[in-house]
């Protein structure tokens, strides 16, 4: 993969452009990474690898922002990293997809030629490692952290709500392969609950931090709070 880089942002929200997908709500009100990392005193210009753990609009559309009437990379010193059959199927949607796979996210990227494209599990930097984790998407992955004995588990749209983690047989719709979906969440929430990890489900209400813990012989997602989680 080369240099190891220094700042990672993992998954781009909607964006900012006010856009809005065939059939979707309106991004106009959404896309607060920008001013989020600018709080932490974070430019676009110090993200040196943008990670995408699959194309869907809500995902990866501050990939892409408006610059002087124009559509340019969100992060112009980044590589984006993006397996190369979900780009595939994010380049050529067919009729169910075409709806969350929108060309003003991803062509920006490829006139740049910023996009990296690898093929199956990757290992970004030490301790972070893009992990194969197909049903949402074919090519869908999360992103697991490693440190001091400690993981943590990117879960990207692995779940959409957290008793989705509780039951196995709880599938989203938007799913394309569920009964892919169904073993990779058991193959992932088993290797979860062993390590203890802590699981980042972007979707669960904020802060979306939480681990799975036995409970009368079931899974329970139990909420981890932060300081200022309910401001």
């Amino acid at each position: 993969m080369g240099k190891v880089a220094e700042l990672v942002v993992v998954d781009t929200n909607s964006g900012d452009k006010g856009s809005k997908a065939p059939g979707a709500v309106s991004t106009a009100e959404s896309g607060h990474l920008l001013a989020n990392l600018s709080a932490a005193g974070v430019q676009p210009e110090d993200i040196h690898l943008v990670v995408n753990t699959h194309l869907h609009f809500d995902h990866c559309g501050g990939n892409t922002a408006m610059d002087d009437g124009h559509l340019a990379p969100t992060f112009p010193n980044a590589r984006y990293i993006i397996q190369a059959g979900e780009w595939e199927a994010a380049t050529h949607p067919n009729e169910r997809t075409r709806g969350t796979y929108l060309a003003e996210n991803l062509e920006p990227l490829t006139d740049s030629k910023q996009v990296e494209l690898v093929r199956g599990g990757t290992e970004l930097a030490p301790g972070v490692n893009l992990v194969l984790a197909p049903g949402h998407t074919e090519d869908h992955c999360v992103v697991e952290l490693e440190s001091e004995g400690e993981m943590a588990v990117y879960l990207g749209e692995l779940v959409q709500h957290p008793v989705m983690l509780e039951r196995l047989a709880w599938i989203s719709s938007f799913d394309i392969l569920p009964l892919v979906s169904l073993e990779t969440k058991r193959r992932m929430l088993e290797r979860a609950a062993e390590k203890r990890a802590l699981l980042v489900s972007v979707h669960a209400p904020y802060p979306g931090l939480g681990r799975l813990r036995a409970e009368d012989g079931k899974r329970k997602w139990v909420q981890e709070e932060q300081d200022g989680a309910d401001q």
